[in-house]
């Protein structure tokens, strides 16, 4: 059924003795979902891989196909199901990033819990006002949704962006943000990404070097290694099965780059992230906020 503007397609799930499935059905309007994982933990299965989303965590949810979400006991999650013109009309700015974002593969960023208790109130708020009754609860609702989603582009989104001066630029960099999101797992090669975006590898490095400082593929490298970590940290996949996932040809040239990139072996990563704790970990988490 199409949801009409204005409503809000939110779900809240506190913590409960026993866990909780649900379906996803999107309909033909649903972009994609945010899942904000407050405690405990979610799973999630799709006929493309099955995912595991341990708190506190962002997880971003295509609209394509369907997802059967389990949540365990004890557990705290928000839902929110977005259209098009969620984005559109609430965060013109960053809204064709984020779409691309929720319509690619289902990922995830770990939040820091400062920023998860900066959410928190936002999606109580919003669950608050999406069971009254009063005539205004539903543009409460909707600037409490306002809000999620701003503070969702400021843990999600890169925030630097090309100099005024550079005309035509900044558009050159959002583009090959969005499809290195799509692709960084494939293995293209920098030659490609400039051929889709209609520049030559030179100018894709240009506008990239003088922007962040660094080249297209150490950007692309440090977003394959932000994915690697999160697998290492947060999932129980073996080292092969996580190079199988990211494109590589095997476990070896994985465990090659990844200690290239952080210092480490996977496995030693896996270990000492484990033994540390959370507080501990490398300085590769998997958040998108500084990427480039």
């Amino acid at each position: 059924m199409d949801r009409a503007k204005g409503d809000v397609d939110f779900r809240r799930f506190e913590p409960a003795l026993a866990p909780r499935t649900l379906q996803l059905a999107s309909g033909p309007q649903t972009l994609g979902h945010l899942l904000f994982v407050e405690s405990g933990k979610v799973s999630g299965e799709r006929a493309t891989g099955n995912h595991a989303w341990q708190a506190p965590c962002l997880a971003f949810l295509p609209g394509s196909g369907q997802t059967k979400l389990l949540i365990e006991a004890g557990s705290n999650a928000s839902l929110i199901g977005l259209a098009r013109f969620d984005i559109e009309e609430r965060i013109p700015v960053n809204g064709e990033l984020l779409g691309s974002i929720l319509s690619a593969e289902p990922r995830a960023i770990l939040v820091e819990r400062r920023h998860m208790a900066r959410l928190a109130p936002l999606l109580a708020g919003l669950a608050r006002e999406r069971d009254e009754e009063a005539g205004d609860a539903r543009a409460a609702a909707e600037a409490f949704l306002t809000l999620i989603l701003i503070e969702t582009c400021r843990l999600a989104l890169p925030d630097h962006f090309m100099p005024a001066d550079e005309p035509g630029s900044t558009n050159l960099l959002f583009r090959f943000r969005q499809l290195v999101e799509r692709h960084f797992r494939s293995q293209r090669s920098i030659a490609t990404y400039a051929d889709d975006l209609g520049i030559t590898p030179d100018r894709l490095h240009d506008i990239c070097r003088r922007t962040t400082g660094r080249a297209p593929l150490q950007l692309v490298h440090e977003r394959l290694t932000r994915e690697a970590t999160l697998h290492l940290e947060r999932s129980t996949r073996s080292v092969q099965e996580i190079a199988d996932t990211l494109g590589f040809r095997d476990a070896t040239s994985f465990s090659h780059f990844f200690k290239r990139q952080t210092g480490l072996p996977p496995a030693a990563y896996r270990r000492r992230t484990r033994f540390t704790g959370d507080e501990k970990r490398g300085t590769f988490a998997a958040t998108y906020a500084d990427w480039p």
